[in-house]
């Protein structure tokens, strides 16, 4: 009733805490949301991104809770909508960084790989400077592994994926991920000479 009340967006931020205590976190979310949109200036912001930032881990991570006696499945397609706008709200603040990778970690939960590179290497372009620049490139090449599964003759993937792995072992010498990487790159070249393989056996009966 009183939307340009000091009162207002202190208001809507309880109504979010209020829906979190209830285990209705998507309700939260959204209480949440509309004190960014609707009171940008409130001094909350930064606690309302890092709870929006929890309530998105929480549809990410996967885990069951009871309400009301229902168990709840949270949704990742609810994870990358939260996710994204803790970005859109902050997009160089503490939790962007983190949100874009968990977006790209979501992508490969749902065996989306192509969708997943997009956002990895969005993160690469847009934070060079993240300390998870070494882990989105590492997903890359994971994703490119994953992906030359699918295909029995595409060599995109494959080469695609040895490239990323090259890149990785040149730029990310100190990263503790290097023998992962190492590992990946091995099982992409063997799967590269077992289709080489399979189209030249192709070939040699025709």
């Amino acid at each position: 009733h009183y939307p340009s009340s000091k009162e207002a967006p202190e208001a809507q931020w309880t109504i979010g805490l209020a829906y979190e205590v209830r285990n209705e976190y998507y309700k939260a979310f959204e209480s949440y949301q509309k004190v960014v949109e609707e009171h940008p200036s409130t001094e909350r912001i930064n606690e309302i991104i890092g709870r929006e930032f929890k309530i998105a881990n929480l549809f990410y991570e996967g885990k069951k809770k009871r309400v009301m006696g229902v168990i709840f499945l949270p949704s990742i397609d609810k994870a990358i909508e939260i996710f994204k706008k803790v970005i859109e709200n902050a997009p160089y603040g503490e939790y962007a960084d983190i949100s874009q990778y968990k977006i790209g970690l979501c992508h490969m939960k749902q065996l989306n790989y192509e969708d997943a590179k997009v956002e990895f290497e969005k993160l690469i372009n847009e934070y060079p400077k993240s300390s998870l620049a070494d882990d989105a490139k590492y997903q890359i090449a994971l994703a490119a592994s994953l992906m030359s599964l699918k295909a029995r003759y595409d060599q995109e993937a494959l080469e695609e994926g040895i490239k990323v792995s090259e890149e990785f072992s040149l730029e990310y010498t100190e990263s503790e991920l290097g023998e992962d990487v190492k590992d990946i790159k091995a099982q992409l070249r063997s799967k590269e000479a077992e289709k080489a393989f399979q189209i030249a056996r192709f070939y040699e009966k025709k």
